[in-house]
């Protein structure tokens, strides 16, 4: 009896994998939230000290007032420095997550735990629409085993138990992802402008927490809303709408053409910065002795410090061309995508303890990589479904190797994609699945095409 209990318990999971996921990430984020307010004195990671300042600021209306000043009051209050002439310019850029952030402060009072569960939210609601975007594309033991990876590995249940913004990136990244897997069945004018409106929310929600990662999100998703599904013309026009558009209302240019350019124009002097002042910085081509006699800095260092850095930077760092920047991509894959790893010597040695530990997720990254190529082969013709993913995994991969230029910003970066590549793996865990198990069950329509799609859009 016991045990068709069991089973029925289970099986009830399987056909809301989506529910279930959601239960068990928010469970697990608000234990430890919970658990590093009780045991651990002080935020866990520095970066939230930025959040958690601007928003008990903006809650009481003290923004505004002379940054210096206020800088000093909160140093000589907990002993941390902090760069006064950031406040503007970072709640600028994370409005998604300071406003709710600041709502919560204005309401209850600043209090850290508030803006931990805000943070889980987000991350059991990433976790719970990986799940839902892989139950396009794979069975539904495998979509629940797609959430689950994002519900439980450590790293995505650190960083959304914390006051960072990323969890809420994650979730906008994923439910992009549904929004262009069901635009694709969409063939009414009224269904696909709609979708397209809700594309180009995405984004600008996106933009106001991390810009770049929002240009890349819509390179990637436009393509795919425009070229899979009927009404290939309409589809085209709303397309060129939403690219045009949206970067203009977020002030990046028509299809973030100023971004782009910006960026292109300083790739070399944005990858140094990175590396300014980090433990983990593995990129000092700007300080070598043929272009510099100053010493990069190292570790935490004080405000005056940076700032000579940055003056020597601008100063002495040429504009590095896009060919040069493309010569360093095997080395900042491998720096961006799978470093730390707990094995090499040389990252034990070179990282903090807490880096050291993210080595042991490195085998996980590894075996999902090879998982998600052999589920993108065999599923290649599910274009509607694993386009997206693939297109932003690859996307951030790249831009991450030219650009990053220390282990802490790559790795939290690198969490991006989870969605993706746990979607991606689980498609090729099912493939291998499927091959070590006798079947009287024909499954190979799985691995075709969409039916709803038409024969050009599955051919693309």
């Amino acid at each position: 009896m016991r045990m068709r209990r069991l089973h029925d318990l289970y099986a009830r999971d399987l056909t809301r994998p989506v529910l279930t996921v959601f239960v068990v990430a928010l469970t697990v984020r608000v234990a430890v939230a919970v658990a590093s307010n009780t045991l651990h004195e002080g935020v866990l990671i520095p970066d939230e000290v930025s959040y958690l300042r601007i928003a008990a600021l903006m809650s009481t209306g003290d923004l505004d007032l002379e940054p210096t000043q206020r800088c000093l009051e909160y140093a000589i209050a907990d002993g941390t420095p902090f760069y006064c002439h950031y406040w503007r310019g970072l709640f600028a850029s994370t409005r998604t997550f300071s406003w709710p952030l600041t709502t919560l402060f204005w309401i209850f009072g600043p209090h850290r735990i508030l803006g931990q569960f805000l943070a889980a939210l987000a991350g059991a609601l990433a976790a719970a629409v990986t799940a839902r975007l892989a139950s396009e594309l794979v069975r539904e033991p495998f979509a629940l085993g797609a959430g689950m990876v994002v519900a439980l590995l450590p790293s995505q249940v650190l960083l959304s138990s914390v006051v960072l913004r990323e969890s809420t990136i994650w979730f906008l990244l994923a439910s992009l992802g549904v929004l262009v897997t069901l635009s694709a069945r969409q063939r009414t004018r009224s269904r696909l402008a709609l979708s397209a409106v809700g594309l180009g929310l995405l984004f600008i929600l996106l933009a106001w927490l991390r810009i770049q990662t929002a240009v890349l999100a819509l390179w990637c998703s436009v393509p795919v809303f425009a070229l899979v599904g009927r009404n290939r013309m309409v589809r085209i026009l709303f397309a060129a709408g939403v690219i045009v558009l949206a970067p203009v209302l977020v002030g990046v240019g028509p299809a973030a053409s100023g971004f782009a350019n910006d960026s292109l124009a300083r790739l070399g002097y944005s990858r140094n910065v990175m590396s300014l002042g980090a433990e983990t910085a593995f990129n000092y081509s700007a300080w070598s002795e043929s272009r510099s006699s100053v010493a990069p800095p190292r570790g935490i260092v004080d405000s005056e410090t940076l700032t000579g850095a940055l003056a020597i930077l601008e100063r002495e760092v040429e504009d590095e061309r896009l060919m040069d920047a493309v010569l360093i991509v095997p080395s900042g894959l491998y720096n961006t995508m799978i470093r730390p790893i707990f094995w090499s010597v040389s990252d034990i040695r070179s990282v903090s303890r807490s880096h050291a530990l993210a080595g042991l997720e490195a085998p996980l990254w590894i075996i999902g990589y090879l998982l998600a190529g052999v589920g993108v082969y065999v599923f290649r013709q599910r274009v509607s479904v694993i386009a997206f993913p693939v297109l932003f995994l690859l996307a951030i991969a790249f831009s991450g190797a030219i650009t990053h230029g220390n282990l802490g910003t790559a790795f939290r970066h690198r969490g991006q994609v989870m969605f993706a590549l746990a979607i991606l793996a689980a498609a090729g865990l099912q493939v291998v699945a499927d091959s070590w198990r006798p079947s009287n069950v024909d499954d190979s329509n799985l691995y075709e095409g969409d039916d709803n799609l038409n024969q050009a859009s599955v051919a693309y």
